[in-house]
């Protein structure tokens, strides 16, 4: 018997012996641990939907980054493109100015050469030429 106390006084039960079951205590401590797994079965629907919203979020963000270097993309090429369209219309303009310059410079050259070819300023012309190379002759008297 004193073997037997020192035994349940340490928690140790000794083999073939037979303990007596509350009916009512084992409900309790079934429905206590029922309820612990379902708690944590709860918490662990939490963290994973937790982890669900976190990975939706993430993905959220990867879109909108994605997007918004798409639309960064576009509108740097778009740019080049103006600027290629606006050198196209630089050349264009210059060509187009280097044609006007050369069209009034082949008039205006068309004209003088016409004018310094006119009958009139030719004789003219001439005649100023010979009376700088011929001087004066003294007038005779015969």
């Amino acid at each position: 018997m004193n073997k037997y106390a020192d035994l349940l006084a340490q928690g140790i039960e000794p083999p073939g012996a037979v303990r007596a079951v509350d009916p009512e205590a084992e409900k309790r401590r079934m429905d206590h641990e029922m309820e612990m797994k379902q708690m944590e079965m709860q918490l662990e629907r939490q963290k994973l939907e937790e982890e669900q919203q976190k990975f939706e979020y993430e993905q959220e963000l990867e879109k909108q980054r994605l997007v918004q270097e798409q639309q960064k993309l576009e509108q740097e090429q778009l740019k080049l493109k103006l600027q290629e369209c606006l050198e196209m219309e630089k050349v264009t303009f210059e060509k187009e100015r280097f044609k006007q310059e050369t069209k009034l410079k082949t008039a205006e050259l068309e004209n003088k050469q016409r004018a310094e070819n006119d009958e009139t300023k030719l004789l003219k012309r001439y005649g100023d030429a010979l009376a700088q190379v011929i001087s004066t002759q003294p007038e005779k008297n015969y």
